[in-house]
């Protein structure tokens, strides 16, 4: 749980004498953030796709049926499937990227790399054009390819309207943590190694990578300041967008799809460089293990500092870590409300017994030079039930007084979180 989201907590709780809500804010925006980097891969800018999917429709684009079916037309990559990742050794890359996109640009432009068990997600950027391509990746049987969706979208123009649109396909992928993503797929786009593809409504490419194994890979752009004129020149040719503020429709370009086949052919998969982490969790409980690792590339590391989740099968994010360089947070404080402990001979804030709040949380600001924050689950989602294996987990200051710092020094960092 990072600053920002402790202070919203704090400050619910300081509020008056009306009870803090009952959201578990780092779960809350832990999905949110899924929720984005999907949407982002599945239809870059909504409101684009959305009106360029109409533009298709009226234009007779999209056929009516593809009729496609295991045996009946679906082609699958020759890679071997898996049906689960191992979340800290990220498991696909980029291969050939355009001219002046990195995965450094990517996580600095507010991209996010994430793995999990069902899923890895990459994004690389552009900072000069402010253009971002995102990749997801899921494992076998994650997603299933259904269809038709109807979908309602908002049509823009001198009266704005609303006009329903029927995608011949669309996929419905899971997340790992009760979430479901539908994607639709807009028209057959050129198989990618071999592998059947779709072009997406915002200009993406879904592709059969393996047998029920799917990779998305979606452009978007980020608007730079207030500049309209430079955030149009972003998305022009690179996605499909409505008309705008005096600006015409944009159309993705024939190269840029061509360029997307060619980011797409050069996806590599397997097991890759682990990600390495500034500390190490004792062993976890029974049935327990680490499901999602949300991380960033620095010096030419894959560094696990932004989000770490691990769980039971039934509560996969029930723990979430973050540690990263105390440097990063200049202003962290302790607001009033909050039991003063100590976490490996430094003063940390604890909220064990928040009245309605079913979780734990602890942080400290700095701890030899880095800064932690935990949140610790205490019951299911959407019960009472005590989460599983929490009593032999001891609570969240158990868990931070138990853990291993490694410091600052990234020579000194693991890629085994858990001992």
């Amino acid at each position: 749980m990072d600053e920002s989201a402790v202070r919203t907590l704090l400050e619910q709780v300081a509020a008056g004498p009306a009870p803090p809500s009952r959201v578990n804010i780092a779960a809350a925006r832990q999905r949110g953030r899924r929720r984005i980097r999907w949407h982002r891969a599945a239809l870059g800018a909504a409101p684009l796709a959305a009106a360029a999917a109409v533009a298709l429709v009226v234009s007779g684009a999209i056929p009516a049926s593809l009729g496609f079916g295991r045996g009946g037309g679906l082609h699958a990559g020759p890679v071997t499937p898996r049906s689960r990742f191992n979340p800290v050794v990220p498991y696909a890359a980029f291969g050939w990227l355009p001219a002046g996109f990195s995965a450094a640009a990517g996580t600095g432009m507010g991209g996010t790399d994430q793995t999990s068990t069902l899923g890895a997600t990459l994004t690389v950027g552009d900072r000069a054009t402010g253009r971002l391509l995102t990749l997801t990746v899921s494992a076998a049987g994650a997603c299933r390819l259904t269809g038709p969706q109807r979908d309602r979208v908002l049509v823009t123009g001198p009266t704005p309207s609303t006009a329903t649109v029927t995608y011949p396909h669309e996929l419905s992928c899971r997340d790992g943590f009760g979430n479901t993503a539908k994607i639709p797929l807009r028209a057959t786009a050129p198989e990618v190694r071999g592998g059947t593809a779709f072009y997406l409504p915002g200009g993406g490419l879904a592709w059969e990578y393996a047998r029920d194994s799917w990779a998305v890979l979606g452009p978007s752009t980020q608007i730079i300041g207030e500049n309209t004129r430079r955030g149009y020149q972003a998305v022009a040719g690179w996605e499909n967008g409505p008309a705008s503020e005096g600006f015409p429709a944009t159309v993705q370009s024939a190269a840029n799809r061509a360029l997307l086949r060619k980011v797409a052919e050069w996806v590599s998969y397997g097991a890759r460089a682990p990600i390495v982490f500034p500390f190490q969790l004792a062993a976890l409980p029974a049935g327990w293990a680490v499901t999602s690792v949300i991380y960033g590339v620095a010096y030419g590391l894959r560094v696990g500092t932004v989000s770490l989740s691990a769980g039971p099968a039934d509560a996969p994010a029930a723990l979430k870590v973050q540690v990263h360089e105390a440097t990063e947070v200049p202003h962290c404080s302790a607001p009033g409300g909050a039991q003063v402990v100590r976490v490996h001979g430094a003063a940390a804030y604890l909220y064990a017994n928040l009245p309605g709040h079913q979780f734990q949380t602890i942080y400290a600001c700095n701890v030899a030079g880095l800064y932690l924050g935990m949140n610790l689950a205490l019951t299911l989602p959407g019960s009472h039930r005590p989460v599983p294996g929490l009593a032999s987990l001891g609570g969240v200051l158990r868990v931070a007084r138990g853990m291993r710092l490694l410091g600052p020094d990234r020579d000194a960092w693991t890629a085994h979180p858990v001992r």
